[in-house]
């Protein structure tokens, strides 16, 4: 069978030279060696140049595709893919000039159609389709708007694609969006890059288990991306919010030698560690942890289990147990009183007026905010701890004998040390 043109000639002819034994000039050279005959790839590569025109583009793909699909597997674009998507909307939504450019862009000829677009988008691998992107002025389609618990882009490019040096500054734009958000970004591609934390630009390497000691400590100033890398990115959360010590290590609140002291002690929403020694709870990370969900009939504790396919377990008798300190202990409202696991840490009083919940704005030290349900006070004194804390002492640091205005409308002790009246 003869070629077609010359570029089809020239590649079985490279065809040709594999079946004779040379090294195959490409990947795709090597497929077709190994799966035509070699009379047929002679056959090819002995047509004369004369009177072949220089490419019949079509043909010579139409052909290696039919060889590749017969006898490989090969990867094309594929139509759902958001850079296939985006492009082929520009075209299908332009005016005449602009599916002329897009044309163009993708096949170098500007009079080819809809079809002929797809086909040669479907051959692309995804540095040549971001090229096209760029070239055409299109902004890649990112969803910004991240579901905890889900990975986007990857190799699968789920809700856009990150690759290379491009797609880490789209990660840092997306972070810088969501200043309040952490997020962890990873290879996908075994380029051997290790997670890395990112809040609002700042880089850092993901050491710990816990963002905000690695953002600290372990900042990175320039991170060198390959332009293959192809990065996966997720907003971070922790299994179990709990609190850290200045070295990125879990605090412990509680440590039991006998599972019997935590049983009489132990307390619904406690966050545990169940092991043999001190030493081996330091390697380990909150995914270890289990959570107190109650008693059983004969008083044995009931945990939840940090492993998928077990049920609730109960620690065994020889066992230590360490409780950690939790951010998300209990912030109750009582009597007027807001309690953190027991503590003071603030006031509420109740207007009928109004019909609303008021309390000091711990956060500028001054004012009141008023708040429909005991609830949302409770929520706005768990997010605002610190802060509280800091006002209630500094309140009774106050005289208990100076007579002040201690910003509510209820009779009770404001901390100060006193009963005021209103």
């Amino acid at each position: 069978m003869p070629a077609v043109s010359k570029a089809q000639q020239r590649f079985m002819g490279m065809v040709h030279a594999a079946d004779k034994g040379e090294t195959p000039a490409s990947p795709e050279v090597a497929k077709v060696s190994a799966s035509m005959k070699d009379s047929d790839a002679k056959d090819f590569a002995s047509t004369k140049h004369k009177g072949l025109p220089n490419h019949v583009r079509e043909t010579i793909k139409g052909i290696v595709r039919e060889v590749l699909r017969e006898n490989y597997t090969i990867s094309e674009m594929s139509p759902n893919d958001v850079h296939f998507k985006d492009i082929m909307n520009m075209f299908d939504k332009g005016g005449s000039f602009t599916k002329k450019k897009v044309a163009a862009v993708v096949t170098k000829n500007p009079h080819s159609n809809r079809n002929k677009i797809a086909d040669y988008l479907k051959d692309m691998d995804y540095s040549e389709i971001i090229d096209v992107e760029d070239e055409l002025g299109i902004k890649e389609s990112v969803n910004e708007s991240f579901v905890k618990g889900k990975t986007y882009g990857g190799t699968k490019c789920e809700g856009g694609c990150y690759v290379g040096k491009e797609g880490l500054k789209k990660i840092i734009k997306i972070s810088k969006d969501n200043p309040n958000n952490v997020f962890m970004f990873r290879q996908d591609n075994f380029s051997g890059l290790q997670p890395h934390f990112i809040k609002n630009g700042v880089i850092a390497k993901a050491n710990t288990i816990n963002p905000s000691y690695d953002l600290d400590k372990s900042k990175v100033r320039n991170l060198n991306i390959g332009k293959d890398v192809i990065l996966a990115v997720r907003l971070f959360e922790s299994i179990n919010e709990v609190k850290f010590d200045s070295e990125g290590q879990m605090k412990i609140k509680k440590q039991y030698n006998s599972v019997s002291d935590f049983e009489k002690n132990a307390k619904n929403g406690d966050y545990v560690w169940v092991g043999k020694n001190v030493k081996d709870f330091k390697n380990i990370g909150q995914s270890y942890l289990s959570k107190v969900v109650g008693k059983d009939s004969e008083g044995n504790v009931i945990l939840t289990p940090w492993k998928r396919n077990k049920k609730y377990t109960i620690p065994q008798k020889d066992q230590l147990v360490i409780v950690v300190e939790s951010l998300n202990e209990s912030v109750d409202t009582k009597d007027g009183k807001v309690l953190s696991n027991g503590n003071l840490i603030g006031y509420y009083s109740f207007d009928r007026d109004s019909d609303s919940f008021w309390v000091d704005d711990v956060k500028k030290g001054k004012g009141q905010l008023s708040f429909d349900t005991k609830k949302e006070v409770a929520d706005y004194f768990k997010k605002n701890e610190k802060d509280a804390i800091k006002h209630l002492g500094k309140m009774r640091n106050e005289s208990i004998n100076e007579d002040h205005d201690c910003g509510c409308n209820v009779n009770h002790d404001c901390g100060c040390g006193g009963m005021h009246t209103h």
